[in-house]
Formats: structure tokens, C-alpha cells, sequence
């Protein structure tokens, strides 16, 4: 539905239908104007709902708890625009290579819950002994 086709009143009153913005300009302008803020708003919220998906596969990285902080120099090499977010697997793609503990920075959130995947790179190597 269009801002023009809203109905100005909800019902219909002595049995006719309810006027529409084509009918009134002023109205018309004012239902478009809320029609813009509400879809500006509801532009802001899918961004921010989006705002943990993994820009090159589409996964929610906070849902699969694959949420994380590596170095600025590790994170710019694999994603030279900074911004947005990747899972594991698609980090480690970019790089060439398998993440090691050294990649990440000490920060209270990767204590968990986390994915298997991720807790595997925050392990410290065993020794073999």
C-alpha cells in the first residue's frame, strides 16, 4: 500500500468510504511525510538487526556465537573497509589461513558461550608431551 492509497479515517461513516490523500493534497503530504519517517525508522532497525551478519556469507554471527575482536592489523588485512562483521570461516578465507590464539585480543566477551569453531581458535596450542 502507498502513502496515497492510507485511508485518512479507519471506518466508513454513513456509509460511504473513507477518503483517501489522492483527495486531499495537504493530508496526502502529511500522510507522506509519515510514511518516510516510518520507513526511514524501519530502514535503522533492519540495519541494526543486520549489523552481526557476516558481509560475505549472510550468517548472524551473534547467534552462532561467533562474536569476536582480533587485531586491528589482522582485522584491516582481511577487511580493508573496517566496518561490518565476518564469522570464522569467512575471516580465515580472506587470510588464507587458520586462526591462532595469537590473533585474538584479550577481552572479557571471548570467555563465552561460544561457538566450537571459535573456542577451538582461542585454545592454547598443546604441547604434545
Amino acid at each position: 500500500m502507498t502513502a496515497s492509497q492510507l485511508p485518512i479515517a479507519s471506518g466508513v461513516s454513513g456509509g460511504r468510504t473513507p477518503a483517501t490523500a489522492d483527495h486531499h493534497p495537504k493530508l496526502r503530504s502529511a500522510q507522506l511525510t509519515l510514511f518516510g519517517e516510518l520507513e526511514t525508522e524501519r530502514a535503522a532497525r533492519l540495519k541494526e538487526e543486520r549489523a552481526f551478519h557476516c558481509l560475505d556469507c549472510d550468517v548472524d554471527t551473534l547467534a552462532i556465537r561467533e562474536y569476536y575482536v582480533v587485531h586491528d592489523e589482522l582485522w584491516k588485512r582481511a577487511n580493508p573497509v573496517i566496518e561490518g562483521m565476518l564469522c570464522i570461516g569467512c575471516l580465515e578465507r580472506r587470510l588464507g589461513r587458520r586462526l591462532q590464539l595469537e590473533d585474538f585480543r584479550d577481552v572479557a566477551f571471548h570467555r563465552g558461550p561460544n561457538s566450537k569453531r571459535l573456542e577451538m581458535r582461542l585454545r592454547r596450542p598443546s604441547s604434545g608431551r
